[in-house]
């Protein structure tokens, strides 16, 4: 069915400290940008359902939205924190770093701020990859990533994530 569908190869992000979106994202889809251009391709995209083509419904939740401009409240910058606090009391705990097919994680704000952030607390980090085929198969983009160019529906969340690489040129040579 999946295939059929279309969405066989669709990715789910499987966030393992628990934030509460509904305190953060579930009101909208982020700034809309300029039509025509790649970033409102993809907004577009991000927007519809793959499989019938309608808009998401946003959510009617009541939930106070709280964002970087109140950190305290905001849960998703918790996580620098969390993983701290785990790699203190937990033993041998390490980061799985589990990537998609087309490696599409490399382009996602929010996953490589927890990549580098396990990278600069000297964490145990493991690849897992989807195949061989796959590492071939994308093999030039995934050779010349850069951290900065990176996606996240709000800019200033990019912004934050790069603020803590202190060398960005070195992080992108390992």
């Amino acid at each position: 069915k999946l295939e059929a569908a279309g969405t066989i190869e669709t990715t789910y992000w499987i966030c393992a400290f628990a934030v509460n979106q509904h305190a953060g994202i579930c009101g909208g889809f982020g700034p809309r940008p300029s039509e025509g251009s790649s970033a409102f391709h993809e907004w577009f995209a991000k927007c519809h359902d793959t499989v019938t083509g309608n808009e998401h419904p946003l959510c009617t939740c009541k939930e106070v939205k709280y964002f970087n401009s109140t950190p305290i409240e905001c849960e998703m910058n918790k996580f620098t924190d969390m993983m701290a606090h785990l790699q203190e009391k937990v033993g041998g705990f390490a980061q799985v770093v589990a990537i998609d097919v087309k490696f599409e994680l490399f382009s996602r704000a929010w996953c490589l701020a927890e990549i580098v952030e396990a990278d600069a607390a000297h964490m145990p980090q493991a690849v897992q990859v989807h195949s061989h085929s796959s590492i071939d198969r994308f093999f030039l983009s995934i050779s010349d990533l850069r951290v900065q160019d990176c996606r996240a529906s709000r800019p200033e969340d990019k912004h934050d994530i790069l603020s803590r690489i202190p060398d960005v040129d070195a992080f992108n040579e390992r």
